[in-house]
């Protein structure tokens, strides 16, 4: 999005951007444009951002992640509310006029799906480019125009409709990176493929400086290990199970909300101890698990998912395994 306003009419009518309307729209609020040649209303929001810039940020600090900034900065809003006198009713605090105002208000919808997209075209070596930076996608997207959504922390490049890859974004300059999913397959292949194989990833990392990412159950790293040279180049990390942690709780509140579901849904403490019961904890399992329920939901018409959709469902096919 490059501008918020794309005509200006008379007075404070404005022609918004469609994304600006959207997400107006998502969490039902009414933009309202400064009028015309009255500089002092710009500077009014301009000196409310300082404040708020003075008060939470100086001086200026560092956070690994947008989710780390966010929590700590709902921390900071928290205390300061509950430490401070309302402007208009100096008895009580922010905080408790606002808790009295609560079941009143309407409930928060989630995070509004904001990205950038804009077309591009997949090169001959599976490769889009976004930003001065390349990002692989699964070749059976070449020779097809793809949109890509650039979202503030990550790429999702879509093919009609589609999902053909999605990486963590990069901010620096002219840093290629191809993921490589299921490299444990290279196992099922002749000794000669495998070689083609090693050799076709030491010319992606020498020759076309390529930063490679692998992914695969562990006989992947048999299957790197199987090139000494190759292993050498690799750091192999394993991903534990999600256990019953607050990050395991984010997991699952960022997947559900995610969901193309109108209604908000609101999970206990017992539906995630059933969501990590029923997928080992597993992450495909738990990606499964809420996309059959959130399927039901929509299907039925309730919209949203629930403690009582969790406990009615169970695996099919391979993960049974999890359910016994």
């Amino acid at each position: 999005m490059k501008t918020a306003v794309e005509t200006i009419f008379v007075g404070k009518d404005r022609q918004y951007n469609r994304r600006i309307l959207q997400m107006c729209s998502h969490h039902l609020v009414e933009p309202v444009a400064c009028t015309p040649a009255s500089g002092w209303e710009k500077g009014q929001v301009e000196n409310q951002v300082g404040l708020v810039r003075e008060r939470f940020f100086t001086p200026r600090l560092r956070f690994k992640t947008f989710d780390e900034l966010n929590a700590w900065l709902m921390d900071k809003c928290i205390a300061y509310a509950k430490a401070h006198a309302h402007p208009e009713r100096a008895d009580r605090t922010v905080w408790e006029v606002f808790e009295e105002e609560r079941p009143r208000l309407i409930p928060y919808r989630g995070r509004f799906d904001g990205f950038h997209a804009l077309p591009a075209s997949v090169s001959k070596t599976c490769l889009v480019r976004f930003d001065n930076n390349k990002y692989s996608v699964n070749a059976g997207a070449v020779g097809r125009p793809v949109e890509i959504h650039a979202y503030a922390d990550r790429i999702v490049i879509r093919q009609d409709g589609r999902i053909v890859a999605e990486h963590a974004r990069c901010f620096g300059r002219r840093r290629p990176s191809v993921g490589l999913d299921e490299i444990h397959n290279v196992l099922a292949a002749s000794w000669r493929d495998q070689r083609v194989v090693f050799n076709t990833l030491r010319y992606l990392s020498n020759e076309l400086k390529l930063s490679l990412v692998c992914f695969g159950i562990m006989e992947a790293r048999q299957a790197i290990n199987g090139d000494v040279q190759l292993a050498r180049r690799f750091d192999s990390i394993s991903l534990p199970r999600w256990i019953a942690d607050k990050e395991f709780e984010q997991l699952v509140l960022a997947i559900v909300r995610n969901l193309p579901l109108k209604e908000p849904s609101v999970l206990t403490a017992k539906g995630l101890r059933r969501i990590l019961l029923v997928s080992g904890g597993v992450s495909a399992r738990i990606f499964r698990m809420l996309n059959d329920v959130a399927i039901e939901a929509i299907e039925t018409g309730v919209e949203r998912i629930t403690d009582e959709a969790l406990e009615r469902y169970k695996p099919v096919g391979e993960d049974e395994a999890a359910f016994q």
